[in-house]
């Protein structure tokens, strides 16, 4: 990590914690969505595989985009603002009316992961403070 050492237990809660690790298995290297079976995520395939193409971009868009190892104590700011961002557009009321062909491929892939995680029940709370951190 580059900046100071943030410890996953402080700023994510368990629910948060518990995704936040499905999304780093998805970011090693030699991953695939099957990966996610030891997860237990109560996810579709389709919805793994979005996941899977939505960190991929990610990396893609961001090369230093800093996605820390599945058992790592830390959090790292991207990782942080990339649950931030997954909780704003699962909270979108008229997403489900959206239309999504013309939006970026980031976007639509935010918004559709966001219900996802929405939907699986996982709890992302606020963070109001992310781009100060």
């Amino acid at each position: 990590m580059n900046d100071r050492v943030l410890f996953i237990r402080h700023h994510c809660s368990r629910s948060e914690q518990r995704l936040m690790r499905a999304l780093r298995v998805l970011g090693q290297q030699h991953s695939d969505a099957a990966s996610l079976s030891n997860e237990r995520l109560e996810i579709s395939m389709a919805e793994r595989c979005s996941l899977l193409l939505m960190i991929r971009r990610a990396y893609a868009d961001k090369p230093e985009f800093e996605l820390l190892g599945p058992n790592s104590p830390c959090v790292s700011r991207d990782e942080l603002r990339l649950l931030a961002t997954l909780r704003h557009f699962g909270m979108e009321h008229d997403a489900a009316q959206a239309d999504d062909s013309t939006a970026p491929l980031m976007q639509r892939l935010f918004r559709e992961n966001g219900r996802t995680v929405q939907r699986a029940g996982f709890a992302l709370r606020s963070r109001p403070d992310v781009g100060r951190m």
